[in-house]
């Protein structure tokens, strides 16, 4: 199994569950990550295979290479792909030295009782005192209040 050592700090902000839009197989961005193990904070971290999504990107430096604002893992099997659905939403603040921050949105089906209050959205402007603001946008993480 592959191990990468992460320069980054991670720290989660919020969870909560959500109903989920989960990209196509297909969609723009989203590729399958294997397996692997990270070492972050000396603490060695085995992460499962998913499907990463990048969903926002801006100019990064001089090489062109741009900064991906927004990575989503959805940790779900390949036949959720494309469907909408009830999932643990973490939301944790990546931070790299030299870099700059980002989030990152851990994705993972919910328990089978678990019923969702909300749904995952991304968009301009605050909502709510609970938005989570993308760094270096004018974007946020929102979760949007389901209507009973």
């Amino acid at each position: 199994m592959t191990e990468f050592v992460s320069k980054s700090v991670y720290t989660t902000l919020i969870c909560r569950v959500a109903l989920v839009k989960v990209p196509g197989p297909k969609t723009a961005h989203t590729k399958l990550v294997e397996a692997h193990e990270m070492k972050v904070a000396g603490k060695k971290i085995a992460v499962a295979a998913h499907y990463r999504n990048g969903f926002l990107a801006q100019a990064g430096n001089e090489s062109g290479k741009r900064r991906v604002l927004v990575h989503r893992n959805f940790f779900v099997p390949e036949d959720l792909l494309g469907r909408t659905i009830t999932a643990t939403v973490e939301v944790v603040l990546k931070s790299t030295e030299g870099v700059g921050d980002n989030i990152v949105l851990n994705i993972r089906p919910a328990a089978d009782e678990a019923e969702a209050e909300c749904e995952l959205k991304l968009m301009e402007g605050r909502r709510d005192l609970e938005d989570i603001r993308i760094p270096d946008t004018g974007m946020y993480v929102h979760f949007k209040p389901l209507l009973s």
